[in-house]
């Protein structure tokens, strides 16, 4: 490893900075003369790893070409670099063609990476240490904010050190099963892959090899509550604000906010639930409603609330269209049964800064006492799947690992997913809840949850898996958490249609479907009919040109609470380039997030 005087003001100034000008020449080298290897590298290696500048340059050219799909070579590479006025800097195409002659393999490119990446940190790590020397002698700075500012800056590191990969679900089954284990103790055949349900697997004739399927439900954006509002999680009543994660990197929507995982338990109408992410709105617009026993809330003007009218009749509505004298849902203590109580007084709240919770499927919480509305259908397909013995490739943007498996074991074996987190089964149950383990513990399903995932990285993943254990299906969830890697920064619907370009060429080139989940915009929450349309697909209309099928979710349950069919899951295949389209029904299972087939049960009342 060579080393170079470090560049910097602070304590490292007249230190080497660590890099192997061998090992950054060998990689670029290994590349060119082998094109293949920059899927797997790129999984990893990032242009900033190149301490020298010229190696940044070429990597950028071809990460350009990559981008637009082309093939390269040492000539073309020469060629971008000379549109973009660089190939002087970078000492012409000579220097390209002694890349490519000095380098002895391209085996070993993943090796080469290796060493370019562990430079690259050991670098950031003095960067850091200097930006810690310099917080630690701000004497006007308190301590417990140069000790926050401090561990922030090494997480920074740290945390783009923390690659995931595709993990098999054996692995995760058995970490799993030790954690459940310690809080006890203390049809007919489709055509194409089969989604398990009969009769959407009739209409769709399975899921078809090269296919995009694109399944959108409601959005969860927007409906935010302010600052200071308290609420209901299983550590006692704390502002949303204080949920906000500090050390974890988030994922910035078209509308400015931004999403951060989160695990953590709240209060619902239906027990304590997991949330999957904290979304900070920024500052909105709002309004104040007050009872008449005197409980608050401050949120968005689309902020919704169980509300029930003066004609008794019980529904989601929006903050700016509740009115006095409504019924709202109150919860008096955080385990207690809701009540109705009556609005007294709404007002104009004025401009604060919004946060949110997503409590996966459908699930509302409890903030300052008032339920407040936040879908496993993915899940559910990918089990159906795995039990004809297919093998599935999950990328979760949504949610953990083990969020994932923990939905998984509950969908299996029944038991709600709150009891199993704090390990209340009882010896039927546990039973039941072997016997599920090593189903799962079999099937070929390897998850990766690796954040802001970017369609090469995923291409990388999907095509190393193919070659180790072959791929019958890949699952994104969700698109619009995935990033295009930087290349439009400034134009999220060109990310958007880049991405969703990525996915259908990655669907083809696999010859498997690609089932992705997506969001819709907020204007199906506007509509009188909230059923999803084509239209309502978030950010871009090229989901609805790249995709072969586009579902959507509906369960009239989120919008009318005194609906004849609470536990119904409209399945609406909007689009379907090569057949049918129309309406499946499912039964939805709420308290394990599951989805069946719905039968239909014909009782002759003529015989006694």
């Amino acid at each position: 490893m060579t080393n170079q005087p470090y560049p910097s003001d602070s304590g490292f100034s007249d230190r080497p900075a660590p890099y192997s000008e061998e090992a950054e020449e060998a990689v670029l080298g290994a590349i060119l003369s082998n094109p293949n290897v920059i899927f797997n590298v790129s999984a990893f290696l990032k242009g900033e790893d190149f301490y020298i500048l010229r190696h940044q340059y070429i990597w950028e050219a071809i990460q350009r070409i990559v981008e637009r799909g082309e093939e390269f070579d040492y000539l073309t590479v020469s060629k971008e670099l000379l549109d973009i006025g660089r190939l002087d800097e970078v000492g012409g195409p000579w220097y390209l063609l002694r890349l490519v002659n000095n380098t002895p393999t391209s085996v070993h490119a993943e090796v080469y990476a290796k060493v370019v990446e562990r430079a690259a940190v050991r670098r950031r790590l003095m960067a850091a240490a200097d930006e810690i020397k310099a917080l630690a002698l701000n004497e006007e700075m308190a301590i417990e904010k140069v000790t926050d500012e401090a561990e922030a800056r090494l997480f920074g590191v740290t945390e783009s050190q923390l690659k995931r990969d595709l993990v098999p679900i054996s692995t995760v089954i058995s970490e799993y099963w030790e954690r459940v284990e310690r809080l006890i103790g203390d049809h007919d055949e489709a055509l194409g892959l089969p989604t398990g349900f009969r009769n959407l697997d009739t209409l769709l004739g399975g899921l078809q090899k090269s296919d995009l399927l694109i399944f959108a439900g409601r959005p969860g954006m927007g409906k935010c509550v302010a600052e200071g509002t308290l609420v209901a999680t299983d550590s006692g009543l704390v502002p949303i604000e204080s949920l906000k994660p500090i050390y974890t990197e988030g994922v910035t929507d078209d509308e400015g906010g931004i999403f951060y995982p989160l695990e953590v338990g709240v209060q619902t109408p239906n027990g304590m639930r997991q949330t999957s992410h904290f979304y900070d709105s920024g500052i909105k617009p709002t309004l104040r409603i007050t009872t008449r026993a005197g409980y608050a809330l401050t949120g968005t003007h689309i902020h919704p609330v169980l509300a029930r009218s003066r004609t008794g009749k019980m529904s989601w509505k929006f903050l700016a269209d509740i009115r006095s004298g409504d019924e709202i849902a109150v919860h008096e203590q955080p385990n207690s049964r809701p009540y109705w109580d009556q609005i007294t007084q709404i007002e104009d709240a004025g401009l604060q800064p919004c946060y949110d919770l997503t409590v996966p499927d459908g699930h509302s919480f409890v903030a300052n006492g008032i339920v407040n509305h936040n879908t496993s259908f993915m899940l559910s397909l990918a089990l159906n799947a795995a039990r004809f013995d297919k093998r599935i490739a999950i990328f979760t943007m949504e949610m953990g690992v083990e969020q994932i498996i923990q939905r998984m074991v509950s969908m299996e074996t029944g038991i709600n997913m709150q009891r199993l987190r704090l390990g209340q089964v009882d010896e039927l149950e546990w039973r039941r809840l072997v016997e599920a383990m090593s189903r799962l513990r079999n099937f070929k399903i390897f998850i990766d949850d690796t954040p802001g995932l970017s369609p090469m990285q995923m291409r990388a993943k999907c095509r190393r898996l193919a070659r180790e254990q072959g791929v019958d299906l890949v699952m994104v969830d969700y698109l619009q958490l995935m990033n295009a890697g930087g290349v439009y920064e400034n134009n999220r619907v060109q990310e958007v249609s880049h991405i969703s370009r990525n996915l259908k060429e990655l669907a083809r080139e696999l010859n498997v479907p690609l089932f992705s989940a997506a969001q819709l915009s907020r204007a199906v929450e506007q509509r009188q009919d909230k059923r999803p349309q084509l239209s309502d697909l978030r950010e871009s209309g090229s989901l609805e040109q790249d995709s072969d099928i586009v579902m959507f979710l509906y369960r009239d349950e989120v919008y009318n609470e005194a609906t004849e069919s609470p536990n119904q899951a409209d399945i609406i295949v909007a689009k379907h380039r090569n057949g049918p389209t129309g309406v499946v029904s499912l039964y939805f299972d709420k308290t394990i997030t599951r989805f069946m087939d719905a039968t239909a049960h014909n009782i002759d009342l003529s015989r006694g």
